[in-house]
């Protein structure tokens, strides 16, 4: 897909970041996300919408299905909700969660979570309204 390896490699540098720091922050190598942008490796479907998340657009953008990076179909909007409640047991599974260099609390989780929930409901409520026309 060479619209995903360019679009991939468009958005990373328009926001000023490097190959180290996307592989860092999606928990890869520098390698794996070069050969992304390159066309030589396609992402698997949930490392697509990890990508899709992480740059903020669409995955029917990425995949070149539309030029505009924040629609959302239902199968996209649903693939965002999954995408989110895998994030929500991520965050609630893992251990020596930090915070700002310390611990995180139990009660700074759940306000985590709390803001992921409203954040999907406010995404969903644009996207509706947006559909609606208004």
């Amino acid at each position: 897909m060479e619209t995903l390896a360019n679009r991939l490699k468009s958005i990373r540098k328009e926001k000023k970041l490097t190959l180290e720091q996307v592989a860092k922050d999606l928990n890869t190598t520098n390698v794996t996300i070069s050969r992304y942008e390159n066309g030589v490796r396609e992402p698997k479907g949930d490392i697509l919408k990890e990508l899709a998340l992480y740059y903020g657009v669409s995955l029917d953008y990425l995949a070149g299905l539309s030029d505009d990076r924040t629609s959302l179909s239902k199968s996209s909007q649903s693939e965002v909700r999954d995408a989110i409640e895998e994030m929500k047991h991520s965050l609630k599974t893992s251990e020596g969660l930090m915070f700002d260099g310390e611990p995180i609390t139990e009660d700074a989780l759940e306000d985590l979570l709390s803001a992921l929930e409203i954040g999907l409901a406010m995404a969903k409520k644009k996207q509706d309204s947006k559909k609606m026309g208004k």
